[in-house]
């Protein structure tokens, strides 16, 4: 509709003109309108005829088929009715036939058999006890040959050797006998005790243990230990301290010649007549009472050369020095004996079997 453009303006000729042609248009409109609505009529005309030629062909079709269906049906069922009857009559007569026979078989050969059964039983029974007798017997002397020819064959094997027995390599736990194993194997993983045998092997570094050495002497030489012959020793090495005057071949250390030499242990005799033991080297010797003081030989008391003994007179009675025969005791003057009490005397060996005697003497 082309109302477009108009405005109040126009002319009444023109908006009477543009009316007549939108009733034109609306009658054209109508006439397409009922001409599409015709055609559809002739569509549900054509589809309502082939319908209803469909459906009366299915319905004749299926009128046929199902009076051929009924009289084959009735047909069938006639004939396996029939046949049903005969077979469950034949069933029933062969049934009953074959169960009396059955049991009459069944009753007959059970009876036969049982007594079959225990007779043969007490036959196998008395067979069995007196086989297994036999068969004891039998094993008994077989285990003790087998037993001769197992210790024999375990003998003859131990003594010539086994090469996967004694293959270590062969083995991955367990324990090997005495002299099982020979050779050398390099992929020993743990070691147990030895029992028996030597062991050999290569040394084992000091920074792992061992002392890297294959001998004792080496092996102080490598651990830094002195040798046992004229050591050679270096800073400040320690002993045990013997008791001053000590005898013997112990070591002695800066502390027991201090203690020698700054100390002088004493022994009181309370005696008339003393000879001196080795054991009184080095002491201050007191006596109780008037005293004669025996020097002896080498041959009676081997006294080293060098030893000391002071004797001081500790009592009223003076003490006297009597060298015994053989013996030289030299002094000024020749004399031998303390002046008074608290009066002291030295004797020093100077010689096998000579002494030098030095103190408050007359």
């Amino acid at each position: 509709m082309a109302l477009a453009n108009i405005t109040l303006t126009n002319t009444f000729d023109e908006w009477r003109t543009r009316t007549n042609q939108l009733i034109v248009q609306g009658d054209q409109i109508i006439i397409s309108a009922n001409a599409a609505y015709n055609q559809a009529n002739a569509a549900n005309s054509l589809a309502n005829s082939v319908a209803f030629a469909a459906n009366a062909y299915a319905t004749s079709v299926g009128t046929a088929s199902n009076n051929y269906a009924v009289t084959v049906g009735t047909a069938a069922n006639n004939r396996a009715n029939t046949v049903g009857a005969g077979s469950n009559a034949y069933a029933i007569t062969v049934g009953t036939a074959g169960n009396a026979y059955a049991l009459s078989i069944a009753t007959t050969i059970g009876t036969a058999g049982n007594n079959y059964s225990i007779t043969i039983g007490t036959a196998s029974n008395n067979y069995a006890i007196a086989v297994g007798t036999a068969a004891n017997s039998r094993t008994t002397a077989v285990g003790a040959a087998d037993n001769a020819y197992a210790l024999s064959i375990a003998t003859t094997i131990g003594t010539a050797g086994n090469s996967y027995a004694t293959n270590a390599t062969n083995m991955s736990t367990g324990t090997l006998p005495v002299a099982r194993l020979s050779g050398s194997y390099t992929s020993v993983t743990g070691v147990g005790t030895l029992t028996a045998g030597v062991w050999n092997a290569t040394t084992i570094a000091v920074a792992y243990g061992g002392t890297g050495a294959t001998d004792a002497a080496n092996a102080r030489t490598n651990l830094g230990a002195a040798p046992l012959v004229s050591p050679a020793l270096s800073g400040t090495p320690t002993a045990p301290t013997a008791a001053s005057y000590a005898t013997g071949t112990q070591i002695a250390t800066v502390q027991q010649v201090y203690d020698t030499v700054t100390r002088e242990a004493n022994q009181w005799y309370n005696v008339s007549s003393f000879t001196p033991s080795l054991a009184d080297s080095g002491k201050a010797i007191l006596n109780g009472q008037a005293m004669t003081f025996n020097v002896p030989t080498d041959a009676s008391v081997a006294f080293p050369v060098g030893t000391r003994m002071d004797i001081i007179q500790w009592a009223a009675g003076q003490v006297t020095f009597s060298p015994a025969v053989g013996v030289n005791l030299f002094s000024a003057g020749g004399k031998r004996t303390t002046r008074i009490i608290y009066s002291g005397a030295t004797l020093l060996k100077t010689n096998s079997n000579e002494w030098a005697l030095i103190g408050d003497l007359i």
